[in-house]
């Protein structure tokens, strides 16, 4: 009798432990999947191949923008996935033939998605590094190129020193955090 109680606490303890492992692995993967989501893959693989844009980037400015919620607006007007203004997108409609666009179908993610991975595109031929093409996404190629010229934010016109703006530093900051954790938790096949 005592051998048995013996085996039915040991099982008992066994089956607590797989059930605290399950729980571990569930919540750790429910935190990435509401905060990290993998949404649009294959929108996002194909408009990256087409523009040559590195996936982790495409994916983190998609999270850091919009947390892949295709209809947000943002206070400003941005709208969509990659949180497009209408006149860079009207820009980019004219850049890539699309007659009689309207501002709308920047909701349509397919849309959103090649709209913003070919600006990410546009982006990285106007400027140097991935820092410079982050911070322009987020606070316009004009800004980027006056920090740039400016000895306060870059010595020598070519690196950024610098961020002037508080909000495009934090976005900066966000969006490398999440390329590293996209790379580890997005493989393209």
């Amino acid at each position: 009798m005592n051998n048995q109680k013996r085996h039915t606490n040991f099982f008992k303890i066994i089956m607590l432990i797989i059930c605290v492992i399950i729980l571990f692995v569930g919540s750790f993967l429910c935190f990435f999947a509401i905060f990290y989501p993998v949404k649009y893959k294959n929108i996002i693989f194909e408009n990256c191949d087409k523009y040559q844009i590195d996936y982790t980037l495409a994916f983190s400015i998609a999270n850091t923008e919009s947390k892949f919620v295709p209809n947000k607006v943002s206070p400003k007007g941005a709208m969509g996935l990659m949180q497009i203004m209408p006149s860079t997108a009207v820009f980019i409609a004219d850049e890539l033939g699309y007659e009689n666009f309207s501002v709308e179908s920047l909701y349509i993610p397919e849309i959103n998605l090649q709209f913003g991975i070919y600006y990410l595109s546009y982006l990285s031929q106007k400027f140097d590094t991935l820092e410079q093409i982050i911070c322009a996404y987020n606070a316009g190629e004009t800004a980027v190129r006056s920090w740039l010229k400016n000895k306060e934010y870059s010595v020598d016109g070519e690196n950024l020193d610098e961020i002037p703006y508080a909000e495009t530093r934090g976005y900066l900051l966000k969006v490398q955090k999440n390329m590293k954790i996209y790379k580890k938790l997005v493989q393209k096949v």
